[in-house]
């Protein structure tokens, strides 16, 4: 009714997070136009409204987990024998997926599009026992799915793919048969070890109720920024550990977060050259060697983020972030900019050093 009246109809109804679709529950369908949500037409209602707003915008698509990830799904697969349905659920969700991409391309060709990989729910801590046969059994179906995300980012520049099951098991390892594999804890700066474990505090990365706690969170976010700064060209600020410990134990009463100095001086950021000159065919062997250290001598460097300043004042960011920031030749042309390069602390407060750059042809 609130539809057919013109009036938002989007479900479930936002007064925040404008642009946020994410909802419990809902399956790659709900992308579609003639679904109960909607998501791709609602959201392209809404960057309608303001084409310009969106010109260099992003937009993330993260779902199918309860298309065809879920655990008896997965204990399924890892029996090898998926069965022709849960094949044609993954069908299906890339059909979805590739027809709100091409909504949204229909009025915004240069929104930015991230597609994310399926998670795995067998490297979890509730998953019941899994052997190696059956992880490998698991994957191969998974894989389908993320081909297929991976062959519609390769039809065009605007879309990257960012993998998940690997970068989890990687990060935080993985249950089997044999039990925890990989690597078994991590820390953000306090003394509690943070594990693939089960439970409401913190150290656990899954919550008692089977979702993903703030820590995993936070980690998965900077692996996801991480990507997209490499591939757009954006300028987001690397997470820290210390950000991420900070929001779950603002009061460092858990032993996630890393004390606190009680008078904080601004970071320092050192560059070894005052000067640059660089050919367009050296983009590729392009390094600054660069220091920062907050006021605990920590290394801060994987916050760093650059651009280059036009004359006009205009930003051409650099692509990735920390030690890994390089030129791109087709946003990077020769001529004469300032290259603005900065760092962030945990306390919000920041350095940066700007320095006058030549690129040539």
């Amino acid at each position: 009714i609130r539809s057919k009246l013109g009036l938002d109809s989007r479900t479930p109804r936002k007064q925040d997070f404008q642009y946020n679709f994410a909802f419990s529950g809902a399956t790659c369908k709900q992308l579609a136009p003639d679904s109960y949500q909607h998501q791709s037409t609602e959201l392209v209602r809404l960057m309608d409204k303001d084409p310009d707003y969106w010109r260099n915008g992003l937009v993330i698509i993260r779902i199918g987990i309860n298309d065809f990830g879920q655990l008896p799904a997965l204990e399924t697969y890892a029996g090898g024998n998926p069965g022709t349905e849960s094949l044609q659920f993954i069908d299906d969700c890339l059909h979805h997926i590739t027809n709100a991409v091409e909504l949204i391309r229909q009025n915004h060709s240069s929104v930015k599009i991230a597609l994310i990989g399926i998670v795995d729910n067998s490297d979890l801590p509730y998953q019941q026992e899994t052997d190696d046969t059956g992880h490998s059994n698991i994957n191969r179906v998974l894989d389908t799915f993320d081909e297929g995300l991976m062959e519609l980012a390769s039809d065009d520049p605007n879309i990257i793919f960012i993998e998940d099951r690997q970068w989890f098991s990687t990060t935080l390892g993985r249950w089997d048969s044999s039990g925890y594999v990989g690597r078994r804890q991590i820390s953000l700066g306090g003394p509690a070890a943070i594990t693939n474990t089960q439970g409401d505090h913190p150290k656990n990365i899954v919550l008692a109720d089977r979702h993903a706690g703030t820590v995993f969170n936070g980690l998965w976010v900077r692996h996801a920024l991480k990507h997209i700064n490499w591939h757009f060209g954006f300028g987001f600020t690397p997470l820290l550990d210390s950000e991420i410990a900070d929001l779950v134990d603002p009061q460092g009463e858990l032993g996630i977060a890393p004390p606190k100095r009680t008078h904080e001086d601004g970071p320092e950021l050192a560059v070894s050259r005052g000067r640059l000159e660089v050919s367009m065919n050296e983009f590729s062997d392009f390094q600054l060697p660069y220091e920062a250290t907050d006021a605990d001598g920590n290394d801060i460097s994987e916050t760093a983020t650059a651009f280059i300043e036009t004359d006009s004042g205009e930003k051409l960011w650099l692509l990735g972030d920390g030690r890994d920031i390089r030129f791109d030749p087709k946003r990077h042309t020769a001529g004469q900019y300032v290259l603005q390069m900065q760092v962030l602390d945990r306390y919000q407060q920041t350095a940066t050093i700007r320095i006058p750059l030549t690129i040539h042809k």
